[in-house]
C-alpha cells in the first residue's frame, strides 16, 4: 500500500518523479522522522531501509495491468 501511495502522483502524471513530490512521506521515512507515519513500522514492513529504497526505485509495471479487473 505504501508503494502505491508514494507512486500515485507519478502514476497519474501529476509529477514525473515521485521523489520530487512534496506531499509524499517517502522522504520522512528515509530521514526517520515523520509526524504522520510510524517510520519503524514502515521499515519493518519492507525488512530494512535498503529494501524499502530498492522496491520504490525499481521498475514500475502497473501500465501492463491496465484494464484488468480483479474481483
Amino acid at each position: 500500500m505504501r508503494y502505491y501511495l508514494h507512486h500515485n502522483a507519478r502514476k497519474h502524471k501529476i509529477i514525473d518523479d515521485f521523489k520530487a513530490y512534496k506531499w509524499t512521506s517517502y522522504h520522512e521515512i528515509l530521514n526517520g522522522d515523520s509526524r504522520f507515519v510510524n517510520v519503524d513500522s514502515e521499515i519493518d514492513h519492507f525488512g530494512n531501509l535498503d529494501t524499502f529504497i530498492e522496491l520504490h526505485e525499481g521498475i514500475h509495471y502497473e501500465d501492463k495491468f491496465q484494464g484488468i479487473i480483479i474481483e
